[in-house]
């Protein structure tokens, strides 16, 4: 009649929006389920089975095909999700006791470890605060003792966020404290040199002779040794130590 046709034409949209698989050459067992209740709409169970059909993926609409009621349908699908929320929940809370920084910066370990309680949280197994922060202390290495023991002795346990920002300041502090190996080189550098200008100075103060006459002595002032004298520093000169730095006998480089 035309009121059934007038009634068609206004369901269309609807029904064209509650089947969301396409038929293909290989799914036609899937398009027909899904198709078949909006056949029946006269029925409610039918039209709740469309839509709960209407709000699922072909591969979970395969699990629950040879079904024939809405509540079957749903009922199935709440145990298959509980049992694989479960497995998950597992999986999650030991991602979170491997939790460790390692070689990674703090913000990012903190990130990791956050994402992983959040993905808790959207199962519905959220972790307690004071968990939160057991787990995330456990993943730090001895250099953060300094914080480890403080927050689990106080009698006032702090906040997961209030913890993030002391590990997040105590890093920094850390870093402060680190020397890099250019600075290293530069220092040394720079202190050769330094030593370089010092024997220059040296040297033009004093002239080289005296080095040659007198070891690491003063300059010679006209005192002259007597010839048994001389001649013990003569045969002992052998003895004495090169100095590393001056390359001149008679002493050491500590003594330079």
């Amino acid at each position: 009649s035309t009121l059934d046709v007038v009634q068609l034409t206004k369901c269309l949209p609807t029904l064209v929006n509650l089947v969301l698989i396409k038929l293909t050459d290989k799914n036609y067992l899937l398009w027909q389920h899904q198709s078949t209740p909006l056949l029946n709409r006269k029925q409610i169970d039918q039209l709740i089975m469309s839509w709960i059909f209407s709000t699922i993926i072909e591969t979970v609409l395969a699990d629950v095909i040879s079904l024939l009621t809405s509540k079957g349908v749903w009922n199935t699908l709440k145990d298959s999700f509980i049992q694989h929320s479960k497995m998950q929940e597992i999986e999650l809370r030991q991602k979170i006791q491997a939790c460790r920084k390692g070689t990674q910066s703090m913000s990012t370990y903190i990130k990791e470890f956050k994402r992983t309680c959040e993905e808790l949280d959207c199962i519905q197994k959220p972790l307690l605060d004071e968990d939160k922060i057991s787990w995330l202390l456990i993943g730090l290495d001895r250099t953060y003792n300094v914080i480890q023991t403080p927050v689990q002795t106080r009698e006032r346990h702090p906040t997961f966020k209030e913890v993030q920002a002391m590990l997040l300041a105590e890093e920094a502090l850390q870093n402060s404290y680190d020397v890099s190996p250019a600075v290293i080189t530069a220092f040394a550098a720079e202190q050769s040199r330094s030593f370089g200008r010092f024997r220059g100075w040296r040297d033009q103060f004093f002239g080289r002779s005296y080095h040659r006459g007198h070891g690491r002595g003063f300059p010679n002032s006209g005192y002259t040794h007597n010839n048994s004298q001389s001649n013990f520093l003569g045969r002992n000169s052998l003895s004495k130590p090169t100095c590393q730095i001056c390359g001149i006998r008679g002493h050491t480089t500590l003594e330079c």
